[in-house]
């Protein structure tokens, strides 16, 4: 019985996703947000840098901070709703602890279905909040900063010790107006710190829209310091 329940609830999930792009993209609007790039080519803000403005990723600076890059470039993969910026973030470090995982099946998971269910998340996408506790039901620790909670210095000396230890990762949830990159919030991996120029290499999961792109801390900073219903956004570490 509980075997049928869930094929139908993962019939049902499809179905509903088959609906909804036929009722939606034959008239080209609606769903075609949500699966599909709003543009045909990548814009870049002036104050952003993408990744391959500085190769190898291994001199950085004197004392590089890039332990994680490697993984997460391994197991990097681009979300695949609109909504789910969250998920692939969450897949990504997951796989790269070495959880077999995917976006599809994320929520096969029970207690993650449980903290935050596949439709809230694709219908509305997740918080910081949220972003902890369905980690967290994967059983790994994890700690949440709110922006609001730190400063930018504290912010920078937990970005340097992580990023040196290849055991553990940080996800980053931002506004991305600051970044000049649109009114949205988004989530996505932090692949290295650059102590020489004080940035940070931001792994967006919009590949369509964005590639991966250093941005000053300052900037990053301000990002996370903005109110996304009761708290401000800001990070999340990963063990």
């Amino acid at each position: 019985m509980i075997t049928f329940i869930k094929l139908f609830k993962n019939k049902f999930k499809y179905l509903l996703i088959s609906g909804l792009i036929a009722g939606f993209i034959i008239p080209g609007l609606g769903i075609s947000y949500i699966l599909f790039p709003l543009t045909d080519s990548i814009f870049l803000p002036g104050q952003l840098r993408p990744q391959t403005d500085r190769i190898p990723i291994t001199k950085i600076s004197a004392k590089p901070y890039y332990a994680d890059y490697m993984a997460l470039k391994a197991h990097f993969e681009t979300q695949i709703y609109r909504s789910y910026c969250g998920v692939a973030s969450s897949v990504i470090v997951l796989k790269a602890l070495g959880y077999d995982i995917s976006q599809k099946t994320f929520f096969d998971n029970e207690k993650t279905n449980g903290q935050r269910s596949f439709y809230k998340v694709f219908f509305t996408g997740m918080s910081l909040v949220d972003l902890n506790g369905l980690l967290q039901s994967y059983g790994v620790s994890t700690r949440l900063h709110y922006a609001s909670d730190i400063n930018i210095s504290e912010f920078r000396e937990i970005l340097k010790k992580n990023m040196k230890n290849p055991k553990n990762y940080v996800l980053v949830n931002y506004f991305r107006a600051p970044l000049g990159q649109g009114d949205i919030g988004h989530i996505s991996p932090i692949g290295a710190y650059d102590e020489l120029t004080d940035e940070v290499l931001i792994m967006d999961v919009t590949t369509y829209n964005y590639p991966p792109v250093w941005v000053k801390l300052t900037l990053l900073f301000n990002a996370m310091n903005t109110l996304d219903a009761e708290h401000t956004r800001g990070f999340v570490e990963i063990f």
